[in-house]
């Protein structure tokens, strides 16, 4: 069923539960027969729409603000890799089968597989090591200004299940302004409530430009940046995030929403340098 019907029947469904729930308080308050069919049909009709509501699109946090993507949605899908040798994935999530971003079941199921490479690079300074870590991420012109937390590598994946509103800096890239590889901030970007909207942390980065303004705060202090590089990238392009620039960072989200597979194709890889 195509995802654009799942919104549609959702509402159709709220308005029968409706009908019938007005039909039946109607019988049950004029003393007319057999208004019990009538509650059952409209319980049936609401349960059905909440089904359809969240079956694809996922349910909002307990704040409203952000929407915690589905299996299939999820903003941000760590590519695969370079080699064919696997390690544990562990992105925790029931039922998601993403070979890209590598995905623990919460409760103890499967665990996808995924290339060992990022391993190779080695776990760089953690944020308990380095006293001054980034703290919030502001791009004025994008109305983007949110709070940066680090983002762990765990059997060799990195875990953003948990990061929802928030930007990730992901472990082992850079982890300060000047470190030896550029820091990588990763965001998600999801389908909102069925509709042909984009919300996450990152859904405006798909409108940056170049020599857009980006601002990294850490310690009481600000490092400025500017977009000097916009480009997509393929979902197993993993040595794309580790550029040695300690001077620039990366800032990556999904973009090339496919409907047919339900997947993002393509990832947005924005490099922007210290000015």
């Amino acid at each position: 069923m195509s995802n654009y019907w799942l919104p549609v029947l959702a509402s159709f469904s709220w308005g029968m539960a409706a009908a019938y729930g007005l039909e039946a308080l109607w019988r049950f308050r004029a003393g007319r027969k057999r208004p019990w069919p009538f509650f059952c049909l409209a319980l049936a009709c609401a349960a059905l729409a909440m089904f359809l509501g969240n079956y694809e699109w996922g349910i909002r946090n307990y704040e409203g603000a952000e929407v915690t993507p589905h299996a299939s949605q999820l903003a941000l899908r760590l590519p695969k890799g370079i080699t064919e040798s696997p390690a544990p994935a562990m992105l925790p999530a029931p039922v998601i089968r993403n070979y890209e971003l590598g995905i623990r079941d919460y409760e103890g199921g499967e665990v996808t597989p995924h290339a060992s490479n990022l391993t190779d690079y080695g776990l760089r300074m953690t944020n308990d090591e380095f006293p001054i870590t980034p703290t919030r991420l502001r791009i004025p012109a994008l109305k983007i200004n949110r709070p940066i937390v680090p983002v762990v590598v765990q059997d060799g994946v990195w875990d953003v299940a948990d990061l929802g509103g928030d930007v990730g800096l992901l472990a082992t890239t850079g982890q300060h302004p000047g470190d030896d590889l550029a820091m990588v901030l990763a965001g998600h970007m999801t389908f909102a409530d069925g509709r042909l909207l984009f919300t996450g942390a990152f859904a405006e980065l798909q409108f940056a430009t170049y020599g857009m303004e980006i601002m990294v705060e850490m310690g009481g202090e600000t490092a400025v940046y500017q977009v000097s590089e916009i480009r997509r990238i393929a979902p197993d392009d993993v040595n794309a995030l580790y550029l040695a620039d300690g001077d620039s960072i990366l800032l990556i989200t999904c973009t090339d929403w496919d409907d047919n597979t339900g997947l993002y194709a393509s990832r947005l890889l924005i490099r922007a340098t210290h000015r």
